[in-house]
């Protein structure tokens, strides 16, 4: 991989931080909605399908990232900016996925 074959320390480090601000926003970034479904209980303009695509691509991500650290045990550090923000968009998604088929369940003229 390419950061392995950095030689400065300091553009290793810059790179490695970038990477880990880039997850935070990543991360950050469902914080808002999880909070106002929490808060209001309403998921009817939720997509349920746009979230369930969005944690199957972070569950591949996090499987991407496994394999690769076999691969490339020097390669830890990047692959834990992959592994890490991905989990927690998963934790952080499921909530929301789950309010949303509650509340479909309720909604449902069978149910």
């Amino acid at each position: 991989m390419l950061l392995t074959s950095f030689r400065d320390d300091s553009l290793f480090l810059t790179v490695h931080i970038i990477g880990w601000l880039a997850a935070l926003v990543s991360m950050s970034a469902f914080i808002p909605q999880a909070i106002k479904t929490i808060k209001t209980k309403q998921t009817a303009g939720i997509s349920l399908g746009m979230y369930l695509i969005y944690n199957m691509a972070n569950f591949a991500w996090i499987i991407w990232a496994i394999i690769d650290w076999d691969s490339e045990p020097n390669n830890m550090l990047s692959d834990l900016t992959v592994i890490i923000p991905n989990l927690v968009c998963i934790i952080i998604t499921s909530i929301i996925i789950r309010m949303k088929v509650i509340n479909t369940k309720k909604s449902s003229p069978l149910h």
